[in-house]
């Protein structure tokens, strides 16, 4: 003897195994699709670019003082078309592929600060 299942649409709402099912495969479906990784996801990646935009602040200190915070987030927000009300935390959304081209920023705002000397600022 065959066991047959009624599933008509008023009883697999109540269902606990179709619900169940249902929200396995929604979970499933998420887990699938690709999300893109931000540069917050890593804090590794995270790190190294507060580092090197501090790194950047301390040797342009020399010459524009206390200043040197400010103009630096500045002159970062405006060459990467950022908002002036955007928080730096703004930085944390960005594609994790987006790190590697901040961080050559910051590298070569770094060797110019190196090349500039406060004396003659």
């Amino acid at each position: 003897m065959r066991t047959q299942i009624h599933t008509s649409p008023s009883t697999r709402l109540f269902n606990p195994c179709t619900i169940d099912a249902a929200a396995t495969l929604a979970r499933q479906a998420q887990r699938d699709r690709v999300v893109a990784r931000r540069i917050g996801d890593a804090p590794d990646v995270l790190a190294a670019i507060e580092a090197a935009f501090s790194r950047v602040v301390a040797q342009r200190e020399g010459w524009l003082g206390q200043d040197a915070y400010a103009a630096t987030l500045s002159a970062f927000k405006r060459d990467f078309g950022m908002s002036v009300s955007d928080s730096w935390d703004t930085l944390c959304h960005w594609p994790l592929s987006r790190a590697t081209q901040v961080l050559h920023y910051l590298n070569g705002r770094y060797a110019e600060a190196l090349g500039r000397a406060p004396e003659t600022c």
